[in-house]
């Protein structure tokens, strides 16, 4: 399986764990938050994943310090919120019509995913 092709294996798999299939839309953009994925020189503060949806973006970094650095780094009017190496946002398409429960269950489940591993 070349690395592209296993990019989104794996990005398919984190999707269907979390729930982002039924969220509408989702679209692997690794390359807009990953100097690597778009062909440059790699950053420590890179993501390794990015899936968005029409509800949530769910970033993947390396670490959760790295996570946090991005959370703390956003403007303070959007709602990025850190669930260990992953950051969940509200920020693209039709994101901001998410609600408040809607957003605090996907951290849950994000949070009960990430303790299973």
């Amino acid at each position: 399986m070349n690395a592209s092709r296993a990019s989104f294996a794996s990005a398919d798999k984190r999707a269907d764990a979390t729930g982002v299939t039924t969220l509408g839309d989702p679209q692997d953009n690794t390359s807009g938050c990953s100097d690597e994925a778009a062909g440059k020189e790699p950053s420590v503060n890179d993501c390794t994943q990015l899936i968005t949806t029409d509800t949530a973006s769910i970033y993947q970094y390396k670490t959760a310090a790295v996570a946090a650095h991005w959370v703390k780094a956003m403007p303070k009017d959007g709602d990025w919120r850190q669930v260990d190496h992953f950051a969940l946002a509200w920020g693209a398409r039709e994101q901001a019509l998410t609600s408040d429960e809607r957003r605090d269950e996907l951290e849950t489940v994000l949070g009960d995913l990430v303790a299973k591993q």
